[in-house]
């Protein structure tokens, strides 16, 4: 078994907090002044969630409730929505998890207090991406020119870390035996329309290739058809206070 843990300290690093501008530490100073766990300031966020034909019911549903109900989630909703704060806080708790970090509930796991994730099962190894590094990766003239099938990601993520081969064949075993889970963020966050298209063919192609892992990909509206056509299960974010307000 390849070590993990450095790739999982750091992926918990840049996802544990959320930051805070213009409001103080309570005493605290320097970089860290306004940074706050993620399991203590995330607000729950309510979705509206679709029917069997793909219609938004008007339903109010808790997303985190979804996790353990839905292998392929598609999450919907404007910038600014929380979409991208969500798929932080799924990384950072299976990552807590992963990394032997006691959850404060008395006998608990994070992913069972905060996901809802049945913890008699061994936590998936958690793989966050935002697409948005992807698309300039494949943009770069320097990466090699190949097929845009699933490979691509292991190979973006062989580049982006700097890893040797047996890290990256780790990273294809975890994912052929269903013992990962893909946190993907901003489908829609590619402006150019060539490179978007490769970036869902990747994402097609990832899907149908790693049938044993659940997946999580965020995106504005613009996708829903095709994503739902996949067999994702999709479900919007209500906008912040539309929900708190009632």
């Amino acid at each position: 078994p390849f070590d993990l843990k450095p790739w999982l300290r750091s992926l918990h690093d840049r996802t544990r907090y959320i930051k805070i501008s213009g409001i103080g530490s309570g005493g605290g100073s320097g970089k860290n002044a306004n940074l706050y766990p993620i399991e203590q300031l995330y607000t729950v966020l309510k979705s509206r969630d679709s029917t069997g034909n793909g219609d938004i019911r008007a339903e109010e549903v808790n997303l985190a409730d979804l996790l353990p109900r839905h292998r392929r989630l598609f999450i919907e909703g404007q910038p600014g929505a929380g979409k991208t704060t969500f798929l932080y806080l799924a990384a950072a708790m299976l990552a807590k998890d992963l990394l032997g970090e006691v959850c404060p509930q008395e006998g608990g796991s994070w992913r069972k207090q905060y996901l809802g994730m049945d913890d008699r099962r061994e936590a998936p190894t958690p793989l966050f991406l935002k697409l948005s590094e992807l698309a300039a990766w494949l943009a770069d003239p320097k990466t090699p020119k190949k097929a845009d099938d699933h490979s691509r990601l292991l190979d973006f993520l062989q580049t982006s870390a700097g890893k040797e081969d047996a890290w990256r064949k780790h990273w294809q075993w975890l994912l052929d035996e269903g013992r990962a889970i893909l946190l993907l963020d901003g489908l829609d966050e590619v402006a150019d329309e060539t490179v978007r298209e490769r970036v869902f063919a990747i994402f097609q192609s990832a899907a149908t290739q790693w049938q044993k892992i659940a997946i999580i990909v965020s995106s504005r509206p613009f996708v829903a058809e095709r994503l739902t056509a996949m067999g994702f299960h999709r479900t919007v974010i209500e906008p912040f206070g539309a929900v708190q307000g009632r």
